[in-house]
């Protein structure tokens, strides 16, 4: 699924944000958080469940949480005075507010021309990439016997 907003497209699947057609580097908790809460855009999302779902439930401060929305407003070109696409609700959470629009597929895919759905509800992603964004991980594969 691809999200769009504004001059910008999201693709989680991807791990990109493009604007205007070029791919924006972002840290991967800020790309974790835009993701979260484009994908939550019908709703307030907590504090607490940034914290769970970009921090993997880690103890950060304050501070931390504010560094990477303010990174996040700087990608869009959003800041905290016009607050565009991300709001603060003080003491409580951040909000996505720009129109979303989700296509289903991905770039590479035809299917980005002809699957544009209009959101006017919130549509469950098939998977959550951004948990999984800048998680270290590992296979243990048995040994094969001849």
């Amino acid at each position: 699924m691809i999200y769009r907003f504004g001059d910008f497209e999201l693709d989680p699947a991807a791990v990109e944000l493009r604007g205007g057609g070029e791919v924006c580097s972002l840290e991967p908790q800020v790309f974790a958080l835009v993701t979260l809460l484009v994908e939550n855009h019908d709703r307030l999302v907590s504090k607490d469940e940034i914290i769970e779902k970009v921090w993997d439930g880690r103890a950060v401060s304050d501070a931390a949480i504010a560094s990477r929305v303010r990174s996040a407003r700087q990608a869009l070109g959003d800041n905290g005075q016009a607050q565009r696409f991300i709001k603060t609700v003080h003491s409580q959470g951040f909000r996505f507010v720009a129109p979303v629009r989700a296509a289903l597929g991905s770039k590479r895919s035809p299917a980005l021309q002809s699957g544009e759905v209009n959101d006017g509800e919130h549509i469950a992603p098939p998977a959550r990439q951004a948990d999984r964004v800048g998680r270290p991980s590992i296979a243990v594969l048995p040994f094969a016997r001849r």
